[in-house]
């Protein structure tokens, strides 16, 4: 292989730049959290810079005008892309590798010619003395090393022309792929205009807003539920004010919670109620647990602070309440106290817990994930309950016990 050739090849990658460099060791767990920092952010594609490498590197991109990638198809795209990217650094540091050892083969050759140059002129000179060395032996032998070096350094040159080659195919296909997406995408939902998206959800029964918020993120970025926001607050004839979000005013939370920190939040979806049909019958309803910790509508105020009706005069809420209900392992007890004549009895003063706003005016400003934070704080650290490690209970239809929770306790464990 001529040198021509070979700095033909070697110049097919091109060295890397620091600022295209990619971390060569990265771990499983920087990809799972970089895959969900992608998943929460809108990725948009552009065209590459001019000043990468040459040889293997992204085509043009300056006739696409973006595509938006969203979940794990935007995931295993990038990633795809970020393979290739680092493929092409490893190709790149080989060839250098290749030039360099055939700078040391090319010097080890001229240093072999010179002594066969010398061991030439000194038989001549010395012809027919028995003292001189002879090196003949020795240096036949270097010249079949030398020979099989650069066979097996053609070899290699071979192989990595071959993978560029592959590359180059990889990623040819990647740009045909991502056309294909992009024409996909035209059909999505996605890429209509924002008030027709709106308009489209409107339809949706305001539980379903929890599925639109985590199917695709920029959703929640953009005005989209934020325009449907005003649905998942409570609707009341009293004309409460504020309001408390849908979540738990027309339905309620069941939590498990371990030594004061939520373990676990799960709604119960009632799935033909939220349908509205003509002919609905409670008897016939279906039942889908949603686990909620996850997801970003708990990210939600807790109260809407403006009323139902504007129009008319609001009844205004100073508090939120707690009382604890009858529950199947007869767990009120706990909150028995005795009468004066030291008899052990239930009253409903024992089994009520009332916040003012004007105490605790923090409540007014919540998320909602932080009022769930706040309940499981304050209820693990209940004189009845502390003894208790892991407590499941539910919350029960905020607007049944004059603006206060129903609670259930279903399991306690030390």
């Amino acid at each position: 292989m001529s040198d021509e050739e070979y700095v033909h090849v070697s110049s097919s990658v091109g060295e890397t730049t620091s600022e295209d460099e990619l971390d060569m060791s990265r771990t499983l767990e920087e990809e799972m959290a970089e895959l969900e920092n992608m998943l929460t952010e809108p990725m948009v594609f552009v065209p590459q810079p001019n000043d990468v490498d040459e040889g293997v590197s992204m085509e043009d991109d300056s006739d696409d005008d973006g595509i938006k990638l969203v979940g794990q198809e935007k995931w295993i795209f990038e990633h795809e892309k970020r393979m290739l990217q680092q493929e092409k650094k490893m190709l790149a540091h080989g060839q250098k590798m290749l030039a360099q050892e055939k700078k040391m083969f090319e010097r080890e050759s001229k240093m072999l010619k010179q002594q066969r140059w010398m061991n030439d002129k000194r038989k001549k000179l010395f012809e027919g003395e028995e003292d001189v060395p002879d090196v003949e032996e020795q240096i036949a032998l270097e010249e079949k090393r030398i020979e099989e070096k650069q066979t097996a350094m053609d070899d290699r040159v071979q192989k990595l022309e071959r993978r560029i080659t592959d590359l180059e195919e990889q990623l040819s296909r990647l740009k045909t792929t991502r056309k294909e997406i992009k024409e996909k995408n035209k059909l999505t939902i996605s890429n209509l205009p924002i008030e027709i998206q709106v308009e489209i959800l409107s339809y949706l029964p305001w539980q379903y807003h929890f599925y639109c918020f985590d199917v695709l993120p920029r959703w929640r970025q953009a005005k989209v539920l934020r325009d449907l926001q005003p649905e998942r607050y409570h609707f009341s004839d009293k004309n409460y004010c504020p309001r408390m979000h849908r979540l738990g005013a027309d339905g309620g939370w069941m939590l498990a919670i371990k030594e004061g920190k939520i373990e676990s939040v799960t709604y119960i979806l009632e799935l033909l109620k939220t349908l509205d049909l003509p002919n609905y019958n409670e008897d016939d309803e279906k039942y889908a647990p949603v686990d909620l910790l996850q997801s970003h509508i708990l990210e939600d105020p807790l109260f809407s602070h403006t009323p139902a009706d504007p129009e008319k005069e609001a009844k205004e809420v100073d508090k939120v309440a707690f009382q604890i209900g009858m529950c199947e392992g007869g767990y009120e007890q706990l909150f028995m106290s005795k009468d004066v004549n030291g008899n052990e009895v239930l009253r409903q003063e024992d089994l009520t817990f009332t916040f003012p706003f004007a105490d605790h005016p923090e409540l007014q400003n919540m998320q909602v994930i932080e009022f769930l934070d706040w309940t499981a704080k304050w209820f693990s650290g209940l004189p009845q309950l502390k003894e208790y490690k892991k407590i499941t209970f539910e919350l029960l239809n905020y607007d049944w016990c004059e603006m206060g929770f129903m609670v259930l306790l279903h399991d306690l464990r030390k």
